[in-house]
């Protein structure tokens, strides 16, 4: 009961806030502050402005990405409440309030989309950034408009638009590491009606951040990282628009796989040779084999908008592909084999170790077809979208010799009806119907799970109510069940397959704009009912296998809060709390209990997990960012820095391998001379050095675990022409 009255009085003192901004405006100052700039999101297959959408977004724009040097897409998490990226095997792996998947080489919990494709291969979505207009981050299920398993949420990336006016730009940097990149840019307009534009962005990293010990070899390393994209759009008519999109992005290097056995584990000593003690050097190694990654990823999409008196038409066609291999050993030390004690001589056998060498392609085909209803529509109380959407997957594992087809059928509809002035219901639903099978190719030896083919189908929904005062403050309150499908152990085709998970998610919020927007004020809180979770764990011979864990609950809240101090300060706050644990007593759950120095490795036994922390899920995240510009005579001098505070996390549902709490700081300062076409700038990114797992596992054999980035900074110069 105090949670509700708690809550009461919050919506009041937020509406309170609101209906000041006149007062507070009537005292400040005729000065022009400078105002704060209107987000424009698509979060509802429209573009609105982000203060009347009753959703919980966060947005970044690609002018703050840059500023802090970022990329790549996990650079968003430093500035999004509620996001955790981490990547595992070159996987993206994306947490939205403690919902998520660590699981490389399945579709994620939270689904990603480019320029309104979805990307369903976790290894195309580990993005590099260039041409960003924005990411909007979608908190809690959007089963309705966004359904593709998007349980726990979405990341639409939207690029920018080329126009009929001729613009380009160019920057070069130099970092530590022996660091290089260049992201260039042109575009403009061919023909009456049809614009195109080119953007580029390759770096190469000469020097890893560690060593391989054992062959003197740098490892973790990004030797090359290619990325390519083509936008083209023509207006035949007014009421016709085409989208044509290419984009292409290799990657090669040592980044993506284990690099280390983490502090406070040791390493088996069934191991042979035998294995004294970990390396001390977080970045180092000691194997006989170089780890190695590589990535060729791309796609082609045409988009088809056609404006009608009654609604809006569109298409969406899309085409991706990727091939990703990998290569490492799985136990991150000299040793070959493992002594498998026997009762007779010579009382040991020496059984070898195989390696990891992961291969795979992934080929997907989808087609979405959207009815929106008009902004100038007769019936201005009303708003709807609906729409159909089929969805091809085929996931080939070369070196296991097996594959997963997926067939995936789909319609939906979201309306909103205005029932009272200012006030809105929101009512939403999407039937999916999904086939998947597996199959084994030649080459394999051994079972196949019983059930090669199994059928998926789910109704999910969204409930709303929202109402917006008339000094501009929106509150909104909603429920939304999410869905994503099972699946296959496609890696190890003789396991059983996993089911699916729902997500069962309410939350209320408010957004505000007040001090004659100079002051976005938005925040959420919510709580989800969580079953059917889908977890990983690392087998024997260090392969991944999913399963379905025990249900948890989650409750929390998340906020947002940008200042317009002065026109030449800008400050934005996040904070985030989320308290997610499992619930059943079941034991269901693998550990991993890693051991003292001797044995060493970890014993591994099943237990309940209730009480324990969902993976990747900080109890508490903030952050703080600021934009300075400073004039002067000789050009115009622009601060930004980022401050994040993370508590830590778990990285299994064991509960054993921890992220301890850390401070990261991310910087910038350029000085546009003499506020021309040409920028000079110095950059650093993770300033405290902060050490950071991207993900961690164990098995009997050993604990893994890959680190983020250390300190790195830079120089850069750049051009707008």
């Amino acid at each position: 009961m105090k949670r509700k009255y708690g809550l009461v009085v919050a919506i009041g003192l937020w509406h309170w806030a609101g209906a000041a901004s006149a007062a507070d405006t009537a005292s400040a100052s005729g000065e022009d502050q400078g105002t704060l700039a209107e987000i424009v999101v698509t979060a509802q297959k429209r573009a609105e402005n982000l203060q009347n959408v009753p959703i919980a977004i966060s947005a970044v724009s690609g002018s703050q990405l840059a500023a802090m040097a970022a990329s790549n897409i996990t650079a968003i998490a430093d500035m999004t409440p509620g996001l955790q990226m981490t990547t595992a095997q070159g996987s993206l792996a994306p947490h939205i309030r403690g919902v998520g998947s660590e699981i490389p080489n399945v579709e994620n919990s939270v689904a990603l989309y480019l320029d309104g494709v979805y990307v369903a291969s976790p290894s195309a979505a580990l993005l590099s950034l260039n041409n960003i207009e924005q990411i909007e981050t979608l908190k809690g299920p959007q089963g309705t408009l966004f359904g593709r398993n998007a349980t726990g949420g979405a990341l639409l990336v939207e690029t920018r638009d080329p126009t009929a006016t001729l613009s380009s730009n160019m920057d070069v940097s130099y970092g530590n590491f022996q660091t290089t990149m260049f992201n260039g840019y042109i575009g403009g307009g061919l023909a009456p009606g049809l614009a195109a534009d080119v953007a580029m962005h390759v770096s190469h990293q000469g020097e890893g951040y560690g060593r391989n010990l054992e062959t003197g070899s740098d490892i973790y390393q990004t030797n090359l990282d290619l990325a390519l994209r083509s936008k083209w759009v023509w207006m035949p008519t007014d009421a016709d628009t085409v989208h044509l999109i290419f984009d292409f992005e290799r990657r090669e290097g040592s980044s993506a796989t284990p690099d280390y056995i983490p502090r406070g584990t040791y390493p088996s000593v069934l191991e042979y040779p035998p294995v004294t003690t970990p390396i001390p050097h977080p970045y180092d190694i000691n194997t006989f084999l170089d780890p190695s990654d590589s990535l060729d990823s791309g796609g082609v999409s045409a988009r088809y908008d056609h404006l009608m008196s009654w609604a809006k038409f569109v298409s969406i066609s899309a085409y991706r592909q990727q091939s990703f291999d990998e290569k490492f050993d799985i136990t991150l030390t000299p040793a070959t084999s493992i002594q498998q004690p026997v009762p007779f001589p010579p009382f040991a056998l020496i059984i070898p170790l195989p390696t990891v060498d992961a291969l795979v392609h992934d080929k997907q085909i989808s087609q979405e077809f959207q009815l929106v209803s008009p902004d100038n529509s007769a019936l201005p109380w009303l708003t709807w979208v609906g729409g159909l959407y089929y969805f091809y997957d085929l996931e080939q594992q070369v070196n296991s010799f097996a594959e997963v087809k997926t067939n995936s059928y789909s319609g939906f509809g979201e309306t909103h009806i205005e029932f009272l002035p200012g006030s809105r219901l929101t009512l939403g639903l999407r039937y999916t119907d999904e086939d998947k099978t597996l199959s084994v190719t030649p080459g394999y030896i051994g079972a196949v799970t019983p059930t090669p083919t199994t059928w998926f189908s789910q109704l999910t929904y969204r409930l709303g109510i929202d109402h917006t005062f008339d000094n501009g403050v929106l509150i909104y309150a909603s429920k939304n069940l999410g869905f994503k499908s099972g699946g296959y152990n496609s890696t190890q085709p003789s396991l059983s397959n996993f089911d699916p998970e729902i997500l069962k998610a309410y939350e209320v919020g408010a957004k505000s704009e007040f001090l004659d927007r100079k002051v976005r004020l938005n925040g959420a809180a919510f709580y989800y009912d969580y079953s059917g979770i889908q977890l990983n764990k690392l087998t024997t011979n260090n392969q991944v296998q999913f399963y379905n864990g025990p249900p948890a609950t989650s409750y929390g809240a998340d906020l947002d809060l940008e200042a317009q101090v002065s026109q030449a300060l800008r400050v934005d706050l996040g904070a985030s709390y989320i308290h997610a644990r499992f619930t059943s007593s079941t034991p269901t759950v693998q550990y991993n209990v890693p051991n003292p120095p001797f044995p060493g490795g970890s014993t591994p036994f099943f237990a309940s997990a209730d009480g324990n922390q969902l993976p990747y899920t900080p109890e508490w995240t903030a952050n703080l960012g600021l934009h300075y510009r400073i004039p002067t005579s000789i050009g115009d001098w622009t601060l930004d820095a980022q401050y994040l505070r993370n508590s830590g996390w778990f990285a299994e549902a064991d509960n054993q391998l921890r992220q301890p709490a850390y401070d990261n700081v991310n910087t910038s300062l350029h000085w546009r001379v003499n506020n021309g076409p040409y920028t000079i700038g110095l950059w650093g990114r993770n300033l405290t050095n902060a050490l950071v797992y991207t993900a961690a596992a164990g098995n009997f054999l050993a604990s893994l675990a890959q680190y983020a980035p250390p300190r790195t900074y830079g120089i850069e110069f750049s051009a707008q022409l």
